[in-house]
């Protein structure tokens, strides 16, 4: 089970972390141990798009944490609007996606 921890939104031009931790219980009081396993986080226009951007992510093994960090290059790159986002998981000879959701994405203030 993974949860998101951010992003409420990213702005175009900042560099920016997405953030999720996995875990065994819906409590979500026992981190999944996810050392050896790989994270990919694809965000598109709409549902099945080619990603605009596709990030992959850093594990922190024992703590069921995954970090996806776009530059500022990266998100000065889209375009203000509410974009998708998949989290695939690599477990062996398997990928399929543990979250989905909605990404805002902002211009920078007064731009």
């Amino acid at each position: 089970m993974a949860a998101v921890v951010n992003p409420e939104a990213w702005t175009c031009g900042a560099d920016e972390d997405f953030t999720i931790y996995n875990w065994q219980d819906a409590a979500r009081t026992d981190p999944l141990p996810i050392t050896g396993r790989t994270y990919r986080l694809d965000v598109s226009a709409t549902p099945g798009d080619t990603p605009a951007l596709s990030l992959s992510g850093t594990v922190t093994g024992a703590s069921g944490l995954v970090t996806f960090s776009a530059t500022d290059t990266q998100t000065a790159a889209l375009t203000p609007g509410t974009y998708v986002y998949a989290v695939w998981e690599t477990s062996g000879t398997k990928t399929s996606p543990i979250q989905v959701g909605t990404l805002p994405v902002t211009k920078v203030a007064g731009s």
